[in-house]
């Protein structure tokens, strides 16, 4: 069960203050495609693209930079496949790890290891095709020049969308970024970063935003309809916070100020979705990202049905109310670590039905196939 409150906004308005970078452009001329990819934005998602609201509001969000993509770039997240420049490893590792020894250690392997023949080579060539690694040499020192602008780790989004469900691929399941190849591993396993890519835009951008370690039970989403916010949910659904419980009014009342009176004045847009993050210390607020406010923004504690129908003269705040409650949410992200058929044959089930279900499944396949 999640616990709920209501109540009506206070103003409590408070400031953050951060200089706003500059922005990194790359023309690099086009190895997969030689036409630009400059098409009109959708004018409802226009706004919502981080590049249009972070200038309005970089005081009260997160250190960023904007890094223009070229054409060819685009082309090559949105083809299938990862294939990794051939100069970077796949993972990044923390400063105490030698990875010049390392690369040489890797390097002594693959000469050590075992040898083929032309002939082995040749029959190889004619089963597959192996894919050239991509080369952005520009794109790849802008990049380069903005982690390090930003203290050495980014985590990056597109315009609109983080790959926050690719965290699992990266070392610490987050989207903590030191390099290049971290960056592209995270945008190309991302069905998220698909889904942007795949919406029409005259400006593609890379967002690098400072790597900061956010306490997840201070991030809330909230509702805004008609300029007036009307719904919070606790961001992070897998967890139980006991002090959300008692404080949850009083936390509310500070995000209900501050987009009240920072954002609603300021945003083109009177309906959205926007995600929040309070301080450790004093509660300062920070926005995180504006989103849409429809079916392709998660509703966390709430559904879609319930959202449409909530009064817009008072705030409904949920937070998940003991841990029992947070043992039922499914880990945030889980069905785009497995199989799509997976997950559904998985609905409603338990542990052994699902077994027994699957079982059943690749015999009947097997059948299929002649086996």
């Amino acid at each position: 069960m999640n616990q709920q409150s209501t109540l009506a906004p206070r103003a409590n308005d408070q400031i953050a203050t951060f200089k706003y970078p500059h922005t990194i452009s790359d023309q690099q001329p086009s190895k997969y495609l030689n036409a630009t990819m400059t098409v009109p934005t959708n004018p409802a998602l226009h706004p919502f693209s981080f590049d249009q609201w972070y200038p309005l509001f970089r005081r009260h969000t997160f250190r960023s930079v904007i890094v223009d993509l070229p054409a060819n770039f685009v082309e090559y997240l949105s083809a299938d496949g990862i294939a990794l420049p051939e100069d970077e490893v796949l993972y990044s590792y923390h400063g105490d790890v030698d990875t010049d020894a390392l690369a040489d250690n890797l390097a002594q392997t693959s000469l050590d290891g075992p040898h083929h023949s032309d002939e082995d080579n040749d029959d190889d060539s004619d089963d597959e095709e192996v894919a050239d690694a991509p080369v952005f040499p520009e794109l790849e020192s802008a990049i380069h020049a903005a982690i390090a602008q930003l203290g050495g780790a980014v985590f990056p989004k597109l315009n609109w969308s983080a790959p926050r469900d690719a965290a699992w691929i990266n070392l610490g399941g987050t989207l903590r970024c030191q390099r290049f190849s971290d960056i592209l591993l995270l945008l190309k396993a991302s069905d998220f970063a698909a889904y942007d890519l795949s919406q029409a835009t005259d400006r593609r951008v890379l967002v690098l935003r400072k790597w900061i370690d956010l306490h997840p039970a201070k991030e809330f989403r909230c509702w805004v309809r008609n300029g007036r916010m009307f719904a919070i949910s606790q961001r992070d659904t897998t967890h139980f916070y006991p002090f959300l419980v008692t404080e949850q009014d009083a936390l509310a009342r500070i995000l209900v100020a501050f987009i009240a009176t920072t954002v609603v004045p300021k945003f083109p847009v009177q309906t959205f979705c926007i995600d929040m993050y309070l301080s450790r210390a004093d509660n300062e607020p920070f926005i995180i990202d504006i989103n849409p406010s429809t079916t392709t923004t998660d509703a966390l504690l709430f559904t879609h049905a319930e959202l449409d129908t909530l009064p817009e003269n008072a705030v409904t705040v949920r937070v998940v109310e003991s841990e029992t409650a947070a043992a039922q949410s499914a880990p945030v992200f889980a069905a785009h670590r497995i199989p799509h058929d997976v997950v559904e044959l998985s609905q409603g089930l338990t542990v052994a039905e699902f077994a027994e279900q699957w079982q059943k499944q690749v015999a009947e396949a097997s059948v299929g196939l002649g086996g």
